[in-house]
């Protein structure tokens, strides 16, 4: 079986690369696996497990009629001359690209795997023969809103990807260890919501404790976030784009995920990898690892005086915080084994008609 993986650019810091690599790596043990993408920081993780990789136009932010039919033709002719059985979209654009390909070519096995949600449109859905829901909550959002038939859709959460083969030391501008560290991570792009963050921690700038908060990752937002972070005098540093975020995690007293939509999160499972108390917004499917009080904090999303208020109240409990840190890492511990979630996802292959 050739399994072709369609995703997003492949960064470090976005969770949707992580969980491609994690199953790409697993998967090539056993079948022959492709990526394509559009390029990346990160495709350098590919090559110690021997996946190789191909440039295409598919980048969702660089939709055009030129970039489609570019797209189409260029994946058409793999597909045909490799021998492709299965492509996995891992975006709904792709979804439809991979459709596309499937009707004009050779017959094909076409999955999605729903990474996140929007309320933008349904006139676009997910054309493909079986979903894979990374979430309860994501199982909803795609029944109640794109009206996809429950029979077509299998939730499997992710796990833990491994640690990455090669990762940048911490930012030199955080030596001040005796200071406490906020960190939250991620791509800097709307729906993750760090602004937010940056608010909340404009407001604890005059804190007894003086906490310092890092933003780990890059994205469309990093200039706006930045020229707000010194507007208000947010005691923030940006890392930028960074080879893993363990070393952050490792030094972090919070971790905060302040998203405004998240299907699910790796950043989370890292954090309770570590042992580090967490503070979520009740979205999507935060709440199914983030249940407030007992494995973490809950705010709403976009209400930066109540994370500015969490944050304050875990840094004043150092009891508080290694409690829920604990509590945390027991609920992750399934899923930090890969194995279980790749034989899940070769199921639903089958499910398809993948041979």
């Amino acid at each position: 079986m050739h399994v072709l993986h369609l995703t997003i650019p492949f960064e470090y810091a976005c969770g949707i690369s992580r969980h491609v690599w994690c199953l790409a790596r697993i998967q090539a043990r056993r079948h022959r696996v492709t990526v394509a993408t559009s390029g990346g920081s990160a495709l350098e993780i590919l090559e110690p497990d021997g996946v190789p990789w191909v440039r295409a136009p598919i980048d969702p932010a660089e939709k055009s009629l030129f970039n489609v039919a570019r797209a189409i033709g260029s994946l058409r002719r793999y597909v045909r001359d490799e021998e492709v059985s299965v492509i996995h979209a891992h975006h709904r654009y792709h979804a439809v690209l991979a459709r596309a390909i499937s009707l004009l070519g050779r017959r094909v096995v076409v999955v999605a795997t729903c990474h996140y949600v929007d309320g933008r449109t349904r006139l676009v859905n997910y054309p493909v023969t079986r979903i894979i829901a990374v979430s309860q909550a994501t199982r909803r959002y795609l029944r109640a809103h794109l009206d996809v038939p429950e029979d077509r859709i299998t939730v499997i959460p992710h796990c833990l990807p491994p640690p990455l083969p090669v990762i940048d030391e911490i930012d030199a501008r955080l030596s001040d260890t005796a200071r406490p560290l906020v960190v939250s991570i991620g791509r800097l792009s709307p729906e993750k919501g760090f602004e937010t963050f940056v608010r909340a921690m404009a407001l604890l700038r005059t804190d007894p404790q003086k906490p310092r908060g890092v933003v780990v990752g890059d994205g469309p937002l990093r200039t706006y976030l930045e020229r707000l972070a010194a507007e208000i005098q947010s005691p923030l540093i940006f890392t930028g784009s960074v080879r893993g975020a363990q070393p952050y995690l490792a030094r972090a007293t919070i971790v905060v995920q302040p998203s405004l939509a998240e299907t699910a999160s790796l950043t989370v499972l890292e954090a309770g990898a570590y042992g580090r108390a967490v503070i979520a917004t009740n979205v999507v499917g935060l709440p199914e690892t983030i249940r407030n009080e007992e494995t973490g904090l809950v705010v709403p999303p976009g209400d930066y005086e109540a994370l500015a208020l969490a944050i304050a109240t875990l840094l004043g409990d150092e009891e508080l915080r290694t409690r829920l840190g604990s509590a945390l890492q027991h609920a992750v511990k399934p899923r930090l084994d890969p194995g279980p979630m790749v034989e899940a996802v070769v199921r639903v292959y089958a499910a398809a008609g993948a041979v």
